[in-house]
């Protein structure tokens, strides 16, 4: 196969890419729907490949690849990418994602309402009992990160 010259192999590098990807979300959701139906749980999967994506993803903080990148994006690229994508994926994510912070929501709510309660019931009267407030309420607020997945008990 002949080498091609740079600006013909970038021209079929993008035609390959429109190609690929025109128009194939619904072929994907219907792939990836096809997974599931079969059995498969990828959440599963890629919990139990925890520690080999944290290697990966560590190896490529550690390779100063990144600063690297973020340099090498042109501003009107950028720029481009927002305004091409950003507003519909935006809402596409927010609509898809709308159960999950209802669910977060209501399993938060209460355990939020009885740490405010604690809060509101401590002395209020001087700047030391504020600043007891202010504390415990950051304390607080930090033992119960993540406990509303957790079923709502907080650790011990």
């Amino acid at each position: 196969m002949p080498i091609l010259p740079p600006d013909v192999l970038a021209k079929k590098m993008k035609e390959k890419y429109e190609a690929n990807t025109a128009g194939k979300g619904s072929t994907l959701v219907r792939e990836l729907t096809r997974v599931l139906d079969a059995g498969v749980d990828p959440l599963s999967l890629a919990a139990a490949n925890y520690e080999k994506m944290k290697s990966k993803l560590k190896a490529f903080l550690d390779s100063d690849l990144w600063p690297e990148i973020m340099k090498s994006i042109d501003r009107s690229l950028y720029r481009s990418i927002i305004e091409q994508v950003t507003a519909s994926a935006y809402d596409t994510a927010v609509s898809v994602k709308k159960v999950k912070q209802a669910r977060f929501a209501e399993r938060w709510a209460p355990i939020l309402v009885k740490h405010q309660a604690k809060i509101h019931a401590m002395p209020n009267v001087t700047d030391a009992d504020r600043e007891r407030r202010m504390i415990e309420n950051l304390r607080g607020l930090k033992r119960l990160k993540g406990v509303w997945r957790r079923g709502g008990a907080p650790p011990s």
